[in-house]
């Protein structure tokens, strides 16, 4: 059987040629979130333009980071990259090509897209642009809370760079029997049975992969303490009587 899914989250890759290597396996989908590359005090690259490197040199690739590798975004992550492969001064591509063939990528892209130019910009200013594009994302918000689990899903298209804070206070509008306060949010995911959750409100959206058509699940925590509550009122209830 091919080896297809790749979950590599929170593992020590550090530098580009430790992620060139994976280029060569067909997968269909990798998540490869808070690593030393793009996080902490060592970081080389931001993680929208690792996101823009693995979709370039990883043709099969669907979903990276939970979230779909769209068309348009395929399309833009490999002109950016021959933009970059044309420099010959290019960190990056020096640094790729000591595990991965450079050379026979770009030209798998040359034959898809041609000779791109790139302007006198630095290779982070270029994968932003090359993003801006997919700045917008479509997503679902369904609601889960037992105070509003009756409402409908809300479809939304908000920004990458939306923050969880600015999603929070957007969901407490469009469901507003639960506060701000006490709304959490959860990002559905297929290989989590109970989602991801949205712990750090500073981060922006993209940081957790959520991409077009992704499902943000709505929660009330006050069905949490409730339950926390009921089950301590019981236990409470069978020390005073004991087991009926």
């Amino acid at each position: 059987r091919r080896m297809t899914a790749i979950f590599l989250n929170e593992n020590k890759f550090s530098t580009w040629r430790d992620l060139g290597a994976l280029t060569a396996i067909g997968l269909l989908e990798l998540k490869v979130q808070r690593i030393p590359l793009t996080e902490g005090d060592r970081s080389v690259a931001s993680a929208m333009l690792l996101r823009q490197i693995l979709i370039a040199l990883m043709p099969t690739l669907l979903r990276l980071n939970a979230s779909e590798v769209t068309s348009k975004e395929r399309t833009s992550a490999e002109r950016y990259f021959l933009s970059i492969a044309a420099n010959e001064n290019s960190s990056i591509v020096k640094a790729l090509a000591e595990a991965c063939d450079v050379k026979e990528h770009t030209m798998r892209l040359l034959k898809l897209h041609g000779e791109v130019v790139s302007g006198d910009v630095t290779e982070e200013a270029q994968a932003a642009r090359a993003s801006i594009q997919n700045a917008l994302v479509e997503v679902r918000l369904r609601p889960i809370g037992i105070a509003i689990v009756d409402q409908p899903e809300q479809v939304k298209k908000v920004p990458h760079t939306m923050t969880i804070t600015e999603l929070k206070k957007l969901s407490a509008v469009l469901f507003k029997k639960v506060p701000l306060d006490r709304i959490r949010l959860i990002l559905a995911d297929p290989a989590l049975p109970f989602g991801l959750p949205f712990d750090d409100e500073g981060r922006e959206l993209g940081f957790y992969g959520v991409g077009d058509g992704a499902e943000i699940r709505v929660d009330d925590l006050a069905d949490e303490k409730g339950e926390k509550k009921i089950a301590a009122d019981v236990a409470a209830t069978l020390t005073t009587t004991g087991p009926p």
